[in-house]
């Protein structure tokens, strides 16, 4: 900042001319930010829109969708009927030892 001087001579309470160009020059930065930031304000309010439109258009497709679809209705190559072998043998194993354990349970 400029150095302070007064008009008035006195040293006392008068205007300090480089204080108010400096403020003047500051509030003059301001108002150009001011301005950008407005610029700003509304993209980003016009984003936040288009994105909250997209969000309802995505929540109406995942409403339509049903949460569970009978196996007639999969599509053949898509479809699955049997667990893998490897996986039946795990799953048999898994269902002999809670059998095996559930009379020792108090």
């Amino acid at each position: 900042m400029r150095n302070r001087t007064d008009l008035s001579g006195s040293g006392g309470l008068g205007i300090a001319t480089d204080w108010v160009v400096d403020r003047c020059l500051a509030a003059r930065g301001k108002l150009e930010r001011t301005t950008h930031n407005h610029v700003r304000q509304i993209d980003l309010m016009q984003q936040l829109d288009e994105l909250q439109n997209r969000e309802q258009l995505i929540k109406q497709e995942r409403s339509d969708t049903p949460a569970r679809i009978k196996i007639q209705n999969m599509d053949p190559a898509n479809r699955y009927t049997n667990l893998a072998t490897g996986t039946q043998y795990a799953l048999n194993i898994l269902k002999m030892i809670c059998y095996r354990s559930r009379p020792r349970l108090p």
